[in-house]
């Protein structure tokens, strides 16, 4: 009985690899020329080199405030928009995963721990203190959000092993936040990741 349920279990979980593994590469198959070049730069360099894998953002939205309740405007046709950076680092059973543009003015953290995943919105702004949470807040240079409106698809959520490549599928909401002179607003996006995970760097020295 117990051989049959670790049978099924890697079955499972080889489905689900497989699974995000063909959504991935669909999304850069129908990505334009320019995009697939810029993902196959990437990712023989970040990737082979560093572990790091190209996410593939389908949609990107905003909304100012107050609007509908959902991103009806979104340009959903199944294309890649932008390109940003997907990074991991394990430590102490806990895996954090940063999906973030290539300049990091914003990103999305996604903490996994005991098949528990909690992700975060952050921006940043290098100069000047242009966001906060509430409209009676000062405003800061970084802010971060936890996302309660959520999906997130992983080819494993535990007992990961240094070095293995990890597929994902991500789609946020993030709660309303204010952005430069006070406009109230909200983001979505969806993305397609992979990485390979890894141990944080120890500096010698």
């Amino acid at each position: 009985m117990r051989i049959l349920i670790l049978l099924i279990t890697l079955l499972a979980c080889q489905t689900k690899q497989q699974h995000l593994e063909n959504e991935y590469k669909t999304a850069v198959e129908n990505s334009n020329e320019d995009i697939q070049n810029r993902i196959n730069e990437l990712n023989g360099h970040l990737y082979e080199h560093e572990g790091n894998g190209v996410a593939l953002i389908e949609y990107f939205c905003q909304d100012t405030l107050p609007k509908v309740e959902y991103f009806d405007d979104c340009p959903k046709d199944n294309s890649i928009v932008d390109l940003w950076i997907a990074s991991s680092e394990y430590k102490n059973d806990l895996l954090k995963i940063d999906i973030g543009q290539i300049f990091f003015y914003e990103n999305v953290i996604i903490e996994v721990k005991d098949n528990q995943i909690k992700p975060f919105y952050c921006v940043r702004n290098k100069d000047d203190k242009i966001f906060k949470l509430h409209k009676t807040d000062e405003y800061v240079k970084k802010l971060t959000l936890p996302i309660d409106n959520f999906k997130v698809e992983l080819t494993k959520a535990t007992n990961y092993i240094p070095g293995e490549t990890i597929f994902g599928k991500l789609e946020i909401t993030t709660p309303p936040y204010y952005e430069k002179e006070n406009q109230y607003r909200r983001k979505g996006l969806k993305v397609f990741f992979k990485f390979k995970v890894r141990k944080p760097i120890v500096e010698v020295g």
